[in-house]
């Protein structure tokens, strides 16, 4: 799988084709103000799992998919492979 890093190049090639510098941050532990921000991207993914399961329960398989798009996280390995490129 590299869909990730891919969009990860595609992403800091078009930054820098656009004269931008980029910072790249992965560690840390969030700040606290962030915690609302995070709280409400939480609630996004569990609403998107929700009407994925019903979308599926219809036999909507196209709205399935666009709603289980929204509940993807990045995962330690994906993190370490973009640290990697980067």
């Amino acid at each position: 799988m590299t869909g990730h890093l891919i969009g990860l190049l595609y992403r800091a090639l078009l930054c820098k084709e656009l004269g931008m510098n980029t910072v790249w941050v992965f560690d840390g532990k969030p700040p606290r103000q962030k915690s609302d921000e995070l709280y409400r991207r939480r609630q996004i993914k569990e609403e998107a799992a929700e009407r994925a399961d019903s979308a599926l329960e219809e036999g909507d398989v196209n709205e399935a998919v666009r709603q289980t798009k929204r509940t993807i996280f990045v995962t330690e390995t994906e993190r370490k492979d973009a640290k990697r490129l980067i």
